[in-house]
């Protein structure tokens, strides 16, 4: 130590330095073991506060490590301890296990070899036949492969299944598959498959099998517990053979199963350092190559008696009858790369003049189409030549939104870099242009004293306090701040805009973090089911309300909910005001409430209060005292078809009650409690194939998936990600998993998929209908995390994945997070695509282990924004 580093320690001083280190590394190793979700160099962590201080709750001395630096722990505890066990005075390395014995113990070596403890094992006809298990060997296959490939391991692998007898000879093997397969399913296919012909133990005999495989009649698995050893590794460790040894009959069949047998055969056929070969043998097998090389090279002269019939072979034509019941295919056949096929496709970024590119609502597009109904403002997508196959670049000088509730009242001007509205608006308070940001006072056309005050006098109707309303719709939101401040009240708004001269109100929206999207309402019906609002509201959206023979209200009266509270401030409420300021006569504003008044009357809404600028009907809980003998009623099955489904002129049928008190489709509970409870569409059987227990199933599992998630990223669950996109929800048990006055998520159920959509609103929940093969009615860069489950293997012959993923990559915010949960295959091609796409990706095994065919994909999105032309920039 001395000459080393110039310093003197006595032996007490270098056992202290040695504990010290070691107890720090310990507490170093408790805190980051398995938290894969922290960042950072490799000398800090980078957590977030919440996670510190969740630690350091758990153990004060935690606290030294934050904003430390770490690089000893790492780079010389780690080696130093990880991999080391304490044995008695002494500590030694597991490899170290296997060949240091104590000399004074070879005397019971033999107890190891289990030659003594079982007398079930050791009679004098021994029962057992052969042992078998699986192992792990390294492949080389493609990269649209690979994930089939990578199970526990962490690398491609093939999982071989072998049969090994008690002379250490191989029986049977069979290879092949993929390293995610099962052992037990190998096992299966072989007993299934005749033309194998496995070697079936006959009589009273037995296979010793390994844990991952049925223990049933012919076949013995090892015995497992708490205090039974099972694994070799187990058995080696100890300071003395007999500490080594196995403890009862029980550990004597494990150790002799095929850990000890069939693993040893498998070294020694694969680890050269254990072949040993005597001189004899290496002097034969010398003699011999040299026999053959002159007996080849004398009948190769033309003089060997051979050479007739060594000629005859030759030229046989013949020879493919000969080889034809010769089978060359392998029973599970790992594909091949096949280096004439091309690469992964790189997606070029799209010009900058795309950076705000919404497929479906192009205003280019938008004027080919007729203005009545404002059909022209509706979803309108290009046909498949039309799509663009590059990449949406954000603009220059792009940062990431500021974190809630911040972002409520500022967005960064580079991001939405459009100042129409505060000069439009700008003595309605919606936008102010301050530096380098937009801020949003909270004020609006029929609120100039603010949302708050604008809310408050709502609140003085309708029970927004005590978690009565949870949904509510703005129509016509302007930049959403009437959705925007319900929010601190937990009150979720859908807030719909169309894309016009008022530019950018649904990205505003977003970028606050508030919920939007592009829309409407027109011709077509709004992607919402029947009955999914608590509220709705409209303050000067200027939809005429009383025209088309109310069918625009009606709309409303099917999406709100039975004892839902619909709200219109602006024309024509308060006319006598404002008509002149409005510039229409006092006749015809009259005359335009008095026929929306008449129409709420028929759809059985009752007017509960009017004041001022502000009306609010409530619609009845039930039709028992309403008088709609003689109204138009849809058709039952309507309701809930509306994908581009024609606005029909007729009045939602209320759901049949049995009393008066009972409330039309179900009374729902107050949010929170909402949220775990079983819906009435749930209970009362109206989803097909989904019970109660489905249900409460349903909602577990997800507990533990966004469990996992959390663990992967704990940012997951903070501001960091608050707008949130589910591409297939399902029940909505991914949104209720993670559901945080912090984030929202925006709940897609595919139009193709089992229509789940009312389950999710009767959850307190928000969503949206929506089809993939298409694009969705947003801006891009809107969402900070996708998630979806299964809707890859939903889509795949559908239409193009390629569409689907260069879709998500526009919505998805620079630096965002991607999340998907699939079948292998399916990601497999998903991980082709997006290799081309600038994203960060790796693949994840499922909770239940690396054998489930169920993969996580996850992926990050780089920053990089467009530049002149196609050049784009990461700085």
């Amino acid at each position: 130590m001395k000459q080393e580093t110039g310093r003197a320690f006595d032996r007490k001083q270098l056992k202290n330095k040695w504990d010290n280190m070691k107890k720090d590394w310990k507490l170093y190793d408790r805190l980051v073991r398995l938290e894969t979700g922290i960042g950072g160099s490799r000398s800090l962590l980078d957590a977030s506060p919440e996670w510190w201080e969740e630690k350091i709750k758990v153990d004060k001395e935690f606290a030294k490590f934050r904003d430390t630096n770490l690089d000893i722990y790492q780079t010389h505890y780690g080696p130093l301890f990880s991999d080391a066990v304490a044995v008695g005075d002494r500590t030694m390395t597991p490899g170290q296990f296997q060949n240091d014995s104590n000399p004074d113990d070879v005397e019971n070596e033999e107890h190891i070899e289990g030659k003594g403890d079982s007398d079930e094992l050791n009679g004098d006809e021994e029962p057992l036949f052969a042992t078998i298990d699986g192992t792990h060997v390294k492949a080389i296959v493609s990269q649209k492969d690979q994930a089939k490939y990578i199970g526990r391991k962490g690398y491609a692998t093939q999982n071989i299944m072998a049969v090994c007898d008690f002379n250490m000879c191989f029986t049977f093997v069979w290879a092949g598959w993929e390293g995610t397969a099962h052992d037990t399913r190998i096992f299966n296919e072989a007993l299934q498959k005749p033309e194998l012909h496995f070697p079936h133990p006959t009589g009273d005999k037995y296979y010793v099998v390994d844990a991952g495989y049925p223990n049933t009649r012919g076949y013995l698995a090892p015995y497992k517990g708490t205090n039974i050893r099972y694994h070799l590794p187990d058995f080696q460790r100890g300071h003395t053979a007999a500490m080594r040894a196995p403890r009862g009959p029980k550990e004597n069949l494990d150790l002799r199963s095929n850990r000890s047998v069939l693993k040893n055969n498998m070294g020694s056929k694969n680890n050269p350092a254990n072949r040993r070969r005597s001189p004899l043998s290496i002097i034969i097998v010398f003699g011999l190559c040299c026999f053959f090389y002159l007996l080849g090279t004398w009948q190769k002269s033309g003089f060997g008696k051979g050479d007739s019939i060594a000629m005859d072979i030759t030229k046989k034509t013949e020879c493919e009858e000969d080889f034809s019941t010769l089978d060359f295919e392998p029973h599970h056949a790992i594909p091949i790369p096949d280096s004439s096929k091309p690469k992964s496709k790189t997606f070029k970024a799209c010009d900058i003049k795309y950076t705000d590119y919404t497929p479906c609502h192009e205003q280019d597009r938008a004027m080919r189409f007729p203005r009545e109904d404002m059909v022209y403002r509706e979803r309108h997508c290009p046909p498949q030549e039309e799509k663009l196959k590059c990449l949406i670049p954000a603009p220059k000088g792009y940062s990431s939104p500021f974190p809630w509730p911040k972002g409520r009242d500022y967005v960064h001007y580079a991001n939405v870099p459009f100042k129409h509205l505060t000069v439009e608006k700008a003595n309605q308070h919606w936008v102010e242009f301050q530096g380098n940001v937009f801020k949003f006072p909270g004020g609006g056309t029929m609120f100039p004293q603010g949302a708050d005050a604008y809310i408050n006098e709502l609140a003085s109707v309708i029970p927004i306090a005590d978690g009565s309303v949870r949904t509510a719709l703005d129509t016509g939101c302007g930049v959403a701040s009437w959705g925007a401040y319900l929010m601190k009240r937990n009150v979720l708004a859908m807030s719909f805009a169309p894309r016009d001269n008022h530019e950018a109100q649904v990205q505003f929206a977003l970028e606050r973090g508030v919920p939007a999207i592009i829309g409407v309402l027109g011709s077509i019906k709004l992607p919402f089911p029947s009955r999914s609002f608590d509220m709705a509201q409209c303050s000067r959206c200027l939809i005429p309300w009383g025209e088309n023979n109310g069918k625009y209200l009606m709309e409303v009266d099917r999406v709100l909910r039975p004892g839902g509270f619909w709200i219109l401030s602006g024309p024509p409420i308060n006319w006598k005001t404002y008509y002149q300021t409005w510039k229409r006569s006092k006749e015809d504003l009259k005359a335009e409430q008095r026929k929306i008044e008449k129409l709420a009357e028929s759809l059985c809404w009752e007017k509960k209060y009017e004041k001022g600028d502000v009306a609010i009907w409530r619609k009845k809980v039930n039709d028992k005292s309403c008088k709609m003998d003689s109204a138009n009623f849809c058709k039952a099955s309507d309701n809930e078809n509306v994908w581009y489904k024609k606005m029909d002129t007729c009045v939602t049928p209320y759901p049949k009650v049995k009393s008066t008190n009972e409330v039309a489709g179900g009374e729902l509970k107050k949010f929170p409690a909402r949220l775990q409870a079983v819906p009435p569409r749930v209970s009362k059987g109206l989803v097909p194939e989904v019970s109660i227990e489905s249900y409460q199933e349903d909602s577990k599992i997800w507990k533990t998936y966004v469990g996992t998630y959390k663990r992967a990223n704990r940012l997951i669950g903070t501001s960091r990600y608050r707008n949130i996109m589910d591409m297939n929800a399902g029940l909505g048990g991914f949104a209720a998993a993670i559901d945080s006055n912090k984030l929202w998520v925006m709940n897609v159920v595919p139009t193709i998929a089992p229509n789940t959509l009312g389950v999710v609103y009767e959850r307190g929940l928000i969503g949206i209908y929506h089809d993939w093969c298409e694009g969705f009615s947003t801006y891009p860069r809107t969402y900070d995390l996708i998630h979806g489950n299964g809707v890859f293997s939903l889509y795949e012959n559908k239409c193009d994945l390629e569409d689907i993923l260069l879709e998500m990559d526009r919505i998805l915010r620079p630096e965002g997070l991607v999340i998907l949960r699939d079948e292998v295959d399916v990601l497999t091609k998903v991980m082709k695509i997006t290799a081309g796409m600038r994203w960060d990706i790796k693949l994840l095994d499922h909770e239940e282990g690396p054998f489930v065919p169920k993969k996580i994909f996850v992926a990050y999105k780089q920053y990089w924004v467009g530049g002149k032309g196609n050049e784009t920039s990461s700085e």
